[in-house]
């Protein structure tokens, strides 16, 4: 009987350890610093605009090399973990067609601090972001980061907004420069 209970020990054991290898051991994209975990994910960050703190971790906006010297907008999850950082979720954009503002939406996922909504600023005059989802139900301000050329947007939203919203760029006196209704299935 007593070989019975080593035995059943010994495989919880074993078990236990498979199921949380994860939490024991470092994976091999765990990075000491934020800009560590992007690189090990394989994305080439140029310069980190603004880092926001979420629970368990950072929302990252940066810009990232896309090659022939240009570059894209890109935002991404990095998650604190007991070893480190880890990259968790996210993406990119680039975007010559717009003349105002860029914009991207990352809808609602379980383990992210998502949806959310931004892009960069292209033109100075801009001072202040509005998304609107469709309904017209909860208008938000978007936070501005950044600086000079490094300008970018972003809105962390409801988990009930999205796809598409109506993006209002205004100046410091409050006249609309740009409007654009975006309608996208976000990115991973």
């Amino acid at each position: 009987m007593r070989k019975v209970w080593i035995i059943i020990s010994l495989a919880f054991i074993v078990v236990l350890f498979i199921n949380f290898n994860g939490l024991l051991l470092p994976s091999r994209s765990t990075g000491n610093t934020i800009e560590e975990a992007i690189q090990k994910s394989g994305r080439n960050v140029t310069r980190i605009i603004h880092t926001e703190e979420v629970k368990d971790g950072v929302v990252v906006f940066y810009k990232k090399s896309i090659g022939n010297a240009e570059e894209s907008n890109a935002s991404g999850y990095v998650k604190k973990t007991l070893w480190g950082w880890v990259w968790a979720w996210g993406g990119e954009h680039s975007d010559s067609a717009s003349k105002g503002f860029s914009a991207q939406y990352f809808p609602y996922a379980e383990d992210a601090p998502f949806p959310l909504a931004f892009g960069e600023i292209k033109d100075q005059q801009i001072k202040q972001i509005e998304v609107m989802d469709n309904n017209r139900t909860n208008d938000k301000e978007a936070k501005i980061i950044g600086k000079g050329k490094d300008l970018m947007w972003f809105s962390f939203l409801d988990k009930s907004e999205g796809p598409n919203f109506t993006i209002i760029g205004l100046s410091e006196e409050g006249t609309t420069l740009y409007s654009e209704t975006i309608h996208t299935e976000g990115s991973r």
